[in-house]
């Protein structure tokens, strides 16, 4: 990509209505890449940010959906893998609209799916018995995929 070209429309809006820093795609990346959630004292260290910005960046990101706050004896921070499924759902819709492909269709909604599926296994508490009915989601939303590329390659 020509490091002079302006960025994609839709790319743009999402970056300009809900990352306002550097900081907070740092922040993001670093709660990504980590298997567990980190409290506010465990970034800073890692950052380099001072403990009150750090907060105020995992707070912003909280309020558009991009974190998930649990509050313990800490408030503790995790990514929120289903907003990037509910993107991608959203582009897959998009060009569905545009092409009325029904590969893009059954994409969109394996992504919908999945996106309703990591808000399940984020939102509510879920023992550990019945976390198999959650992840038949997940089976059917690939499966979704599956056949629509087998019927992609079929045509």
């Amino acid at each position: 990509m020509d490091p002079d070209s302006e960025l994609p429309a839709d790319l743009g809006a999402f970056l300009y209505s809900c990352i306002d820093s550097v900081d907070q795609v740092d922040l993001l990346i670093r709660l990504r890449a980590s298997k567990t959630a980190k409290t506010v004292r465990q970034l800073p260290g890692t950052t380099g940010l001072p403990s009150a910005s750090v907060r105020r960046h995992l707070e912003t990101l909280v309020v558009r959906g991009l974190l998930r706050a649990n509050v313990s004896s800490e408030v503790v921070y995790r990514y929120a893998p289903e907003v990037g499924c509910a993107v991608a759902a959203l582009i897959f819709f998009r060009f569905w609209r545009q092409s009325l492909d029904r590969f893009f269709l059954l994409f969109a909604l394996a992504f919908l799916i999945l996106t309703v599926d990591y808000s399940i296994l984020g939102l509510v508490s879920i023992a550990t018995e019945w976390r198999v009915y959650v992840f038949a989601f997940r089976l059917f939303a690939f499966s979704l995929i599956v056949v629509a590329i087998a019927l992609k390659n079929r045509t």
